[in-house]
């Protein structure tokens, strides 16, 4: 029980916890080759699982490069079934608890991360895998106070057509689950929340996005959900209807994408356990051993980076109101469908206005986090996060790759389905944080 606990000591006893966690779960990942992983096998150029379920690599082709595939060609992964990501929540006595889950994946940077209450894949939750049922699952599935409920995409620049159903389901008195001593799942308060998210490597990428897809008035505690000058008056601004800024978009282009075979691919090395390796990506199959999971050992690919990529969020002050600008970009896995994200993206160039404005001897860093994505797809790949602070702008002016939101715009734009990047939403969650509210303390 989490409610009544000083943040910072409750915040050291979830650490424990997840540390406790992650040296019972046992990990371990080794490379293997193609031929040693039986499950898998190359099928018309594409990696199929033996059930054809769970999820597929290809390779993606942009012949006119115009969303800005590394070398024209990508290994992508194709998995277009709906994953269901859920945090359970409950009214504690002074503060929203949520149940967190310390869930380990073979590619996350430390194995075992908080995740959301629930995690799975319809493959996964189907039990395809033959393996232990998701725990939580016939709550979400009885429905009830959904305080949020909507598909989110995942990365567009890894993801063919990939969105999860994120949710938060209130609890009603008395029926909340309490799970037991050694269990991997712990209540904890918003306020131990919030200081969480201000760390590397401890919420996995799925609890940022439902969290950051959620009434941002849940992590208030009761107070003010933000103490710093700059963010309280630009979340107290009434935010303008998304559909109306999803204008500025503008029409969907469809650029001529078109799937290719791995061994089309430059850099593919059929003999090895890295099958691609071409621009920084590739593929790379491990085999996984974890006590933790619902099958304990298991043989899959994995999409790896030879470098950490980069997402920076720009945020000013205007007339003493926080801004943050929002690059419409247009990711390959959704086809040229355009959603809003960070200000700048190492996957994607940065235009010229941008790049000035967004220069280190301009700017200051309020927040820089190292962050992994989906540890169930990608073998350690990192990405740094920035939030950074730069000088005034002109406050009319208009650019045709993005626009200047306040936070409470931001906060309806992230509840909207399919309307930000994965990316995106994790910036969002460093705002969140209670270190990034104390870090902008000074700004008035």
């Amino acid at each position: 029980m989490s409610t009544g606990q000083d943040p910072a000591a409750e915040e050291a006893a979830l650490i424990a916890w997840l540390e406790a966690a992650r040296a019972a779960s046992g990990l371990s990942t080794r490379p293997v080759r193609l031929a040693d992983c039986p499950d898998w096998r190359l099928d018309r150029g594409r990696l199929v699982h033996r059930t054809g379920r769970f999820f597929l690599v290809v390779g993606l082709a942009d012949p006119d490069g115009t969303l800005g595939l590394q070398g024209g060609v990508q290994p992508m992964i194709d998995q277009p079934e709906l994953g269901w990501l859920g945090f359970l929540v409950r009214r504690g006595r002074d503060d929203i608890e949520w149940l967190l889950q310390a869930k380990t994946e073979p590619g996350n940077m430390r194995g075992t991360e908080f995740a959301p209450s629930l995690q799975a894949t319809r493959s996964n939750y189907m039990r395809l895998h033959g393996g232990r049922p998701t725990r939580f699952l016939e709550l979400f599935r009885a429905g009830g106070a959904f305080l949020s409920d909507a598909p989110h995409s995942e990365q567009g620049t890894r993801f063919l057509w990939k969105f999860n159903r994120n949710s938060v389901l209130a609890l009603p008195p008395g029926s909340a689950p309490e799970p037991g001593t050694g269990e991997n799942w712990r209540w904890a308060s918003g306020r131990a929340l919030r200081r969480l998210l201000g760390s590397s490597h401890l919420v996995n990428t799925d609890a940022r996005s439902v969290i950051a897809s959620a009434p941002w008035a849940l992590l208030a505690g009761g107070g003010p959900l933000f103490r710093a000058g700059c963010l309280a008056r630009s979340y107290r601004i009434a935010a303008p209807g998304p559909a109306r800024l999803l204008n500025h978009a503008g029409p969907a282009r469809w650029p001529r994408l078109r799937l290719v075979g791995l061994p089309e691919l430059p850099g593919w090395r059929p003999g090895d356990s890295r099958l691609v390796t071409h621009a920084g990506t590739g593929v790379a199959l491990h085999a996984v051993a974890a006590r933790d999971r619902e099958v304990p050992r298991w043989c899959q690919p994995f999409l790896v980076q030879d470098r950490p990529a980069e997402a920076v969020l720009l945020m000013r002050l205007q007339d003493g109101v926080a801004q943050v600008f929002l690059r419409i970009l247009r990711e390959p896995g959704f086809g040229g469908r355009a959603e809003f994200g960070p200000s700048l993206h190492s996957a994607f160039e940065t235009p010229p206005p941008l790049a000035e404005l967004a220069g280190r001897r301009r700017g200051r860093d309020l927040a820089v986090l190292h962050q992994g994505d989906e540890g169930g797809r990608f073998m350690r790949a990192e990405t740094v996060y920035r939030v950074r602070l730069v000088p005034r702008t002109p406050p009319r002016q208009r650019h045709p790759f993005g626009l200047w939101v306040d936070l409470a715009t931001l906060e309806s734009l992230t509840r909207r389905a399919g309307t930000t990047t994965n990316e995106l939403r994790t910036l969002a969650s460093m705002i969140l944080s209670a270190d990034f509210d104390a870090a902008c303390a000074d700004l008035g």
